[in-house]
């Protein structure tokens, strides 16, 4: 067989990637039933459209006193032919139980993309194919009708990043300062009285010093912690509109009369 992933078709217990939507069934485990009631099997997996996200088929176990078997058998049933018993959890197929034991078994392997169409055009042919009209017979005759019914999947996949780091950048930055600093003072005095005896010109100090000081300003810089950045990630819900086409079958009547009458075709 090809390789499935060609087709684009997979058994949705290998996608560990996908989950079910919420609010949708998850019909694994489920009994599979006919209309009247006969048992099928039982769901094993689902079959998953990758293309489409959809699901396409059915993996059911058939159940082995229901068609005196000994071995384990898997087939694939079309989920267009299935319809889901929420209240009871069961699947009821529109397929006969005799067309079903004809289906080719599915041993979980590889399968192209057609590889179910035709498991379910055998099956609903089989199952829908009316029995020869009997003018004797009494008893009413029953049509089954089926539509398609949407299921949404959800898969993670990435929408980017983000990411914070930092850089340096230079300020220039100009601040006042007020410092000290000494400056020379110089006084004149007139000497009189005694002081000015015995005076001679060139004798005494002829030199004298006072040191000056001043305050000298000091750049230091030394870094602190201002602020932080912390950095998460919070889920938000929102809703999206999912387009798609559901087919759905309609009855098609058709009444014949007594030869002279009109005939009357009605469609539901």
């Amino acid at each position: 067989m090809a390789d499935m992933n060609k087709g684009k078709l997979r058994r949705f217990s290998d996608m560990s990637d996908v989950d079910i939507a919420d609010g949708d069934p998850d019909p694994r485990g489920w009994d599979v039933v006919t209309p009247d009631g006969s048992d099928v099997g039982e769901v094993e997996d689902l079959v998953v459209d990758t293309s489409l996200m959809k699901v396409r088929c059915l993996e059911v176990s058939l159940d082995k006193d229901a068609f005196g078997i000994d071995e384990e058998r898997h087939v694939l049933l079309p989920i267009e032919t299935a319809q889901l018993d929420r209240d009871d959890d069961k699947v009821i197929v529109s397929s006969a139980r005799e067309a079903i034991r004809q289906l080719p078994p599915f041993s979980g392997d590889a399968m192209e993309a057609d590889y179910y169409r035709g498991f379910g055009d055998y099956g609903r042919t089989r199952s829908a194919a009316p029995e020869p009209a009997s003018t004797s017979s009494t008893e009413p005759r029953r049509l089954t009708r089926a539509e398609e019914d949407l299921r949404i999947l959800k898969r993670a996949a990435s929408a980017g990043e983000v990411r914070a780091g930092k850089h340096v950048e230079a300020e220039h930055v100009r601040q006042p300062v007020t410092r000290q600093r000494e400056e020379p003072r110089v006084e004149r005095r007139p000497v009189s009285g005694g002081d000015v005896r015995g005076a001679e010109i060139g004798q005494g100090n002829d030199e004298i010093r006072v040191p000056l000081v001043e305050e000298e300003v000091i750049v230091e810089k030394r870094p602190v912690v201002k602020e932080e950045l912390v950095l998460g990630k919070d889920t938000v819900t929102e809703t999206q509109e999912v387009d798609a086409e559901l087919r759905k079958e309609k009855f098609d009547i058709e009444q014949t009369g007594r030869p002279g009458d009109r005939n009357q075709k009605d469609s539901r």
